[in-house]
Formats: structure tokens, sequence, C-alpha cells
């Protein structure tokens, strides 16, 4: 496939964990929770029947983020050099 000769097993595990973080609760409840926490938004507040509890942990998200943020921070020391 394409994408595996365009990244790093190392970075197919990471964007597969960091998609697979997004769908760990009924979808939007983890991506507006990502969000609240980034700040981009002030309230992870969903529709019925949805409900924001329904994440009942959300290290899988902060660990994804944490991740994804230190590849970008990589790639672009890398750029830079």
């Amino acid at each position: 496939m394409a994408i595996e000769q365009a990244l790093t097993s190392e970075e197919i595990n990471l964007w597969r964990d960091a998609s697979n973080a997004l769908f760990i609760a009924s979808n939007p409840i983890p991506v507006k929770t990502l969000l609240m926490m980034e700040g981009i938004i002030d309230s992870n507040t969903v529709k019925l029947p949805l409900h924001a509890d329904d994440l009942t942990n959300v290290e899988t998200l902060r660990r994804a983020s944490h991740r994804v943020r230190e590849w970008y921070k990589k790639c672009v020391r890398e750029k830079a050099a």
C-alpha cells in the first residue's frame, strides 16, 4: 500500500492508535472532549441520547493527543534541519 511506503511502522501504529482513540465512545463524544481538553471549545456537551459521561476514561485521548503532538514537533524539527 502507498501509506506503508510513506510512513514508518511506528508512524502507522501512532496514527492507528490516534484514530482508534477517537472511537472509544460514540461519535462525537471523544472528539468534543478532546477539543475541550485542548481549550478549543468550552463544553463537550452533546445532544441526547448521547452524553459526555459515556466516555469514562479520557486518558486514552490524552495519550493519543500527546503522541501526535510529539510526532508533529519531531517532523517540524527534521524539516528545519
